[in-house]
């Protein structure tokens, strides 16, 4: 899914070029149990907060972990 490629490589969870290995990245750090919720969480945060074109930092509870809150992506310049 887009929404978790986008998001999760922004949080900084993975650093992979394709969505294949991003999946695969993510089954390796996030316990089986939690994926189904894990996966939900992250389309939704891509969805409403996390937006491709113009997220929504300063509305963001992930910001202070967030990997590309210093970066021209996030349109915080």
């Amino acid at each position: 899914d887009t929404h978790v490629y986008r998001v999760t490589k922004r949080l900084g969870l993975h650093d992979e070029k394709t969505a294949e290995k991003c999946e695969q990245a993510l089954l390796d750090i996030i316990d089986p149990k939690f994926l189904p919720q894990a996966h939900h969480l992250f389309i939704l945060h891509g969805r409403y907060v996390c937006k491709a074109r113009k997220p929504l930092c300063g509305d963001c509870r992930l910001f202070k972990i967030c990997e590309s809150k210093d970066k021209q992506v996030v349109g915080l310049s």
